[in-house]
């Protein structure tokens, strides 16, 4: 299980810690934000796209818990606290993907199991790319 943790200073001036657990085998996420802890239960498209941007509000500040397969970071006044870089929201997949997938399908009608290999590994990064 991987684990992050953020402290977040609200409009008052009062922290709040924010923990974010991945599960290891299922992806299950936990947030706990002062000691009360959910679940974050991705959208069907967030869980095709392997990005969850999720809304936290914490003391008057809006903050977005961005996940990208194993690695996470919180963004809170539109900017990450981690990385220190400006959030930009995700949007959605652009179109030109779609091609690229038509063409790892057409490597995968080939025929045998490396063309599949290959089809699937190379839709898999096209995805996580775009």
């Amino acid at each position: 299980m991987k684990e992050f943790r953020w402290i977040v200073a609200d409009s008052t001036g009062f922290d709040h810690e924010v923990t974010l657990k991945i599960g290891s085998w299922s992806r299950k996420l936990t947030v706990t934000v002062d000691g009360t802890e959910s679940v974050v239960k991705p959208t069907t498209q967030q869980n095709m796209l392997g990005v969850v941007d999720h809304t936290l509000p914490l003391g008057g500040k809006t903050c977005h818990l961005v996940v990208m397969g194993r690695q996470a970071d919180l963004a809170v006044d539109g900017q990450y606290l981690t990385s220190k870089r400006p959030y930009l929201p995700y949007l959605k997949r652009p179109k030109w993907v779609w091609i690229f997938w038509i063409l790892c399908a057409a490597v995968c009608l080939g025929g045998g199991a490396l063309p599949w290999l290959i089809g699937l590994t190379a839709a898999v990064q096209c995805g996580r790319t775009a």
